[in-house]
């Protein structure tokens, strides 16, 4: 009886999830324009269904965990929390992951990595610095829109305090991505003599620049489009009185 009852709370919560994913017009969703096919927050977590159906536990326990830590922040959440709304025990969670840090850096290794791998393709140097500019624009953009709760999450690890566990654990994606675009800038300067030894400054500038920009994006007060990626380049290239 109570197996029952776990696997049809599992099949409640995860049909409820699957309509919290549903696909949004554009009016209701201003970053649809750039979304991608295949997304993985498309991916629906269904939890143990009726059946005997077997899912994949660790990745289940991630995609609750996530969808709790981006609406609660990872402080206020905890491991009971986790496991229940996954409808699994502390002591399943604990021998996948440890304790709530392995969950939140599992989280962040495996959502991470798109992000990581298509910054790498947009920062590749082709001598034409405004274009690389577009497209890490739009890099950011789309992962955004395809991912905005892990989105949300990784920022406010960046902004949490520097002895916590969330700063710690989503660090080293946060060095890697300012990395990357100042490699661009230092490459840049090559052709620009003025840029030299200001690379890690304009990496910082332009990434900060376009984190604000996605923020009010997903709080809906700024249309995701090609326009806002051009005022967003042109903005940074030229000043406020471009």
């Amino acid at each position: 009886m109570q197996i029952a009852r776990i696997n049809l709370h599992n099949f409640v919560y995860g049909r409820l999830l699957a309509r919290r994913h549903e696909p949004r017009t554009s009016q209701q969703n201003p970053l649809v324009a750039f979304a991608q096919p295949g997304r993985l927050d498309n991916d629906i977590p269904l939890g143990i269904l009726p059946f005997g159906i077997v899912v994949n536990t660790p990745t289940h326990l991630l995609d609750h965990a996530l969808e709790l830590f981006a609406a609660r922040g990872y402080d206020a959440v905890g491991v009971q929390e986790i496991a229940l709304a996954s409808g699994v025990t502390k002591p399943t969670l604990y021998h996948h992951f440890g304790n709530k840090q392995g969950v939140l850096e599992a989280l962040i290794s495996r959502d991470a990595g798109p992000l990581l791998e298509r910054l790498g393709d947009a920062t590749v140097y082709r001598n034409d610095l405004p274009l690389n500019l577009r497209r890490v624009v739009e890099v950011y953009l789309r992962f955004a829109a395809g991912q905005p709760s892990f989105y949300r999450l990784l920022a406010s690890c960046y902004l949490a305090p520097p002895e916590s566990e969330a700063y710690r654990a989503g660090r080293a994606v946060h060095d890697r991505q300012h990395a990357l675009v100042e490699a661009v800038f230092e490459h840049a300067a090559r052709d620009h003599g003025n840029m030299r030894g200001r690379a890690r400054r304009y990496a910082h500038s332009f990434v900060g620049l376009v984190s604000t920009y996605l923020t009010l994006v997903l709080a809906g007060e700024v249309e995701a489009d090609d326009r806002l990626v051009h005022d967003i380049v042109q903005q940074f290239s030229y000043g406020i009185y471009s």
